[in-house]
């Protein structure tokens, strides 16, 4: 049996208060580096545990592990179950992003956990922590987002921008610009592959109305043209973003309706590493807000890309009134020293009975 020990030293400010922790954990493997289970503030040992795949593809999927978590070593006490899974996201020609999944629930109805953790995977196997998003449901809900400082390169070698970049004014000006755009889709549908085009139409800011106040609205159609074991499926779509006066995201209407828990500015300059909260939304079935189906938590990371840009990587994993994760979207956009933005790629995935992971790579001009 191999242990792994991991330390995690936290220095934070909550409502201008210092907060100081330290959390300790030993992960435990067997000799092919399968995960056996955990000790720390609690004590997990593994139900199932599946061996890692020797190589992945941007798009693949899978369960690492589940198993059952004790309030310590005599293992009397059951506190829940967790369950680790991986999607591999893209990122740039030579590397990708590893996704790690935690889902922890609760035996005694206290709330549910949810970790995502990402890592850079290059394809001469280097791999690289980026950003940790912890989110906890119960009496206090909590999201702890960390974006880790990375090297003064890229993966390529080149070297990271270290400049600060307007992101609030290039976002506003993706607005209000009206775009026809085209993106190829990989992905699979319940572990048969897919592949497609996406034709993709964005208005200009409009006037409109949204909880009964004027807004400015942009809307987005889109039309995917998917190809599954040889049979075409045509996946049309069309979402409303609504915002006020400065900007600030208040909601969105289209498969679901989304209504911003507070209105989050933009921020307005970000630099290489920077990253926290970009928004949180409640979800309802529809605009009668009469049931609700969950809650939407949006995060931002800026990543290292060449001298004159950086990534915009915007993560939104969707949550269930349970607590647990539903669905997962990564958008990637590169923003330039000139004030532009401009769309990369995104990678849907939704969790269900017949999982689905659509990743669409946006052509370039």
């Amino acid at each position: 049996m191999w242990g792994q020990i991991a330390t995690t030293e936290i220095n934070a400010s909550r409502s201008g208060g210092a907060v100081t922790g330290v959390l300790s954990s030993v992960v435990y493997y067997d000799g092919n580096f399968n995960y056996l289970g955990d000790s720390g503030d609690a004590y997990s040992v593994a139900d199932s545990s599946l061996s890692l795949p020797d190589s992945v593809r941007v798009g693949d999927r899978g369960l690492l592990y589940t198993a059952t978590i004790y309030a310590d070593a005599s293992k009397t006490n059951v506190l829940g179950t967790e369950r680790m899974t991986y999607v591999i996201e893209p990122d740039s020609a030579t590397s990708v992003v590893v996704a790690l999944n935690l889902e922890v629930i609760y035996s005694n109805g206290a709330g549910a956990l949810s970790d995502v953790i990402r890592h850079r995977l290059t394809s001469t196997g280097v791999m690289t922590l980026l950003s940790e998003t912890t989110r906890i449901t119960g009496s206090t809900p909590t999201t702890l987002f960390l974006a880790y400082q990375q090297p003064s390169t890229t993966p390529g070698n080149v070297p990271a921008s270290t400049q600060t970049f307007n992101l609030r004014s290039a976002y506003v000006s993706d607005l209000q610009r009206p775009q026809f755009l085209q993106a190829d889709i990989t992905g699979s549908d319940n572990g048969v592959p897919v592949t497609g085009l996406a034709t993709i139409s964005t208005s200009s800011l409009y006037r409109s109305t949204f909880e009964n106040q004027t807004v400015l609205s942009h809307s987005t159609d889109i039309n995917m043209q998917l190809v599954r074991n040889g049979e075409p499926l045509a996946i049309p779509g069309m979402s409303i973003s609504h915002y006020d006066a400065n900007y600030n995201w208040l909601g969105a209407s289209g498969d679901a309706y989304y209504r911003a828990n507070t209105p989050t500015a933009i921020p307005q300059s970000v630099r290489t590493g920077d990253g926290g909260l970009f928004r949180i939304a409640t979800v309802f079935e529809d605009a009668s807000r009469t049931v609700i189906s969950g809650t939407d938590y949006t995060t931002f990371i800026i990543e290292p890309d060449i001298a004159t840009s950086a990534i915009l990587v915007l993560n939104t994993v969707s949550v269930n009134t349970r607590g647990t994760v539903i669905d997962s979207s990564l958008k990637k956009y590169r923003l330039t020293t000139t004030g532009s933005l401009t769309r990369l790629s995104e990678t849907v995935t939704e969790v269900a009975a017949d999982p689905i992971t659509l990743t669409l790579t946006y052509r370039q001009p």
